[in-house]
């Protein structure tokens, strides 16, 4: 089975039930309804059902005054829209409505933890919007301030924005600044979490991959053994295993033991083509390493197969 889904980025949604009140105009009734109809799709992991009852609910919701007494209700059905944009991969709605949570939640007074939340969600999108890493990383800085004033330094949620600012610092090719985040983020997980926790996994396969961008060839084979100890006895994919194994030999590579980084390379194949499909891009990334490997040993027909 593959994990990656539970992998924990910091795009988070209000999960408290709306209660029914009596003394409610029929608008406020309706959009409660909804609201926690779709709430319930959304633990069902069906995003574009939980969406469509969430936009149901807004538009009851927006009739009726906004003061802060449904500020923050309206902020929570805003908010959990845009989750379920995002998980449907329509980044630019997602972008819009968080960006209306946010405005919303702002103008009211509302706790701070309300903000922080959003923030870390729209950071997170301009993240993987490819071209935004920088814009990204400044937000998740400002979100490390608020989250570590509301949850404390050492909790699972300042652990999540280390580790979008180690993200966001590779991104842009500060690799030393995304190691050091990156331990951090692995430090406060190793303490609070499961050892076999997908969290803890992800974290420590991203700091043998900086090491390697630093050079740092030892360390690197040291925390990507550990990642291949917790998937062994944890439950990955082959395709995450295989992107390791596809690593270390590139180190192995790197430093001339061809045979060494033969056998990872052929390991990688077979747990990729297991993981992925024979046609998957990371496939032929390997096949294009081992084809080198083969060039550079004047080993002319291989390489060309």
């Amino acid at each position: 089975a593959n994990r990656r889904h539970e992998y924990e980025e910091g795009v988070h949604v209000f999960t408290e039930l709306m209660s029914l009140e009596d003394d409610v105009c029929d608008s406020i009734q309706s959009g409660t309804l909804y609201y926690n109809v779709a709430l319930t799709f959304l633990n069902l992991r069906k995003f574009y059902e939980a969406g469509t009852w969430f936009e149901l609910a807004l538009v009851c919701l927006k009739i009726v005054d906004t003061n802060e007494e449904f500020a923050a209700t309206l902020v929570r059905v805003q908010h959990n829209l845009g989750f379920c944009c995002y998980r449907l991969g329509q980044s630019e709605l997602a972008k819009n409505c968080f960006e209306e949570a946010l405005a919303l939640a702002t103008n009211a007074g509302l706790d701070k933890i309300f903000t922080a939340l959003i923030r870390s969600a729209i950071a997170v999108l301009l993240f993987h919007s490819g071209s935004q890493s920088e814009k990204a990383l400044l937000l998740f800085r400002e979100n490390l301030v608020e989250y570590e004033a509301i949850y404390g330094v050492t909790s699972t949620q300042v652990a999540t924005i280390h580790n979008n600012i180690g993200r966001a610092s590779y991104a842009k090719g500060d690799y030393q600044e995304a190691l050091d985040a990156y331990k951090r983020a692995l430090q406060i997980r190793s303490q609070l979490l499961n050892k076999k926790a997908v969290d803890i996994a992800a974290t420590t396969c991203s700091i043998g991959l900086t090491l390697l961008r630093l050079g740092a060839f030892d360390e690197a084979l040291t925390y990507y053994h550990y990642f291949l100890d917790l998937a062994i006895s944890g439950d990955y994919s082959g395709r995450d295993i295989a992107i390791v194994t596809k690593n270390m030999a590139e180190i192995h590579h790197k430093r001339g033991d061809a045979e060494a980084a033969k056998k990872l390379y052929e390991q990688a194949l077979v747990l990729g083509r297991e993981g992925s499909g024979k046609t998957h891009p990371e496939v032929a990334a390997t096949l294009n390493r081992l084809g080198n490997l083969y060039y550079e040993q004047n080993d002319m027909e291989k390489a060309l197969e």
